[in-house]
């Protein structure tokens, strides 16, 4: 009974090991922008001119992501967003990932946290491909971090 007692000991530690909670703070970006988005630069991805009535709505607004960057999310079907990235110094676009249950990030802080409620959308019924992603966004590209099935407990600006 007491080596059962280890073992299970053992293994509760080793599988909360993996476990890691990931906060806003820890991952800080450049200083603010407070400039405003004036143009964007279309050739800076292949698919943006599919995008280009809605990227067009973000002129004029200024950073919300990662300190100098616009954070949009595009619908593409049920259950699906594009996550866009623009650049508001250069009006470069990004489009690194798709969310199917939103995102989650804050305009002073380089995490981005994708379908960050999918497992309280869900409850019982989470579906195997259902994750909630963790990525850092460095040098223009997201870096990911940690996929995991429990939902973000945090605050954080959502789209």
């Amino acid at each position: 009974m007491l080596r059962l007692l280890i073992v299970i000991g053992a293994l509760s530690i080793v599988i909360n090991a993996g476990a890691k909670e990931y906060h806003f703070k820890d991952y800080p970006a450049q200083p603010y922008s407070n400039r405003a988005l004036k143009k964007l630069d279309y050739n800076s991805h292949p698919d943006s001119i599919i995008l280009k009535d809605k990227l067009e709505l973000l002129i004029g607004r200024k950073a919300n992501f990662s300190g100098k960057y616009i954070l949009a999310a595009f619908g593409c079907g049920t259950a699906c967003q594009v996550i866009t990235i623009v650049d508001v110094d250069t009006g470069k676009i990004a489009m690194p990932v798709s969310s199917s249950d939103g995102s989650c990030y804050l305009k002073d802080s380089s995490l981005l946290i994708i379908n960050p409620y999918i497992s309280k959308t869900y409850d019982e019924d989470l579906p195997d491909w259902a994750f909630t992603y963790y990525y850092i966004f460095e040098g223009g590209h997201l870096k990911l971090l940690h996929q995991t099935k429990e939902p973000f407990n945090g605050e954080c600006q959502t789209s």
